[in-house]
């Protein structure tokens, strides 16, 4: 729904069969906002993709993959255990990449 800008994000799986089913709402990353921004990498070198989410008023989302099998898809926001919300700037780029050459995938925003 838009709201000034703002939309819901939306996860599709393929149903392999041609068709798509926008999962987001259980898979917990349905985010309502002015999305700038979205990447995705496996931050925590468990095997799982994971996202990570930048706005346009400031605030981040990082959504880890809680591994599930079966098809089923979920997702734990951390954001704030990880402290990605302490900057508070708007951000419109971002991209995971490994910045510091440690083998782990780092969040580049600007």
């Amino acid at each position: 729904m838009d709201k000034g800008g703002t939309h819901t994000c939306a996860l599709y799986i393929n149903n392999h069969d041609g068709t798509f089913t926008n999962v987001a709402e259980t898979a917990h990353c349905n985010i309502t906002s002015f999305v700038k921004g979205v990447t995705s990498a496996d931050f925590n070198n468990d095997g799982w993709p994971d996202i990570f989410i930048s706005t346009l008023d400031g605030k981040k989302y990082l959504l880890k993959n809680k591994c599930k099998t079966g098809g089923d898809v979920d997702f734990e926001d951390v954001s704030e255990k990880s402290g990605i919300n302490k900057n508070t700037n708007g951000t419109f780029t971002t991209w995971f990449f490994d910045y510091n050459n440690d083998g782990w995938p780092d969040i580049m925003v600007f």
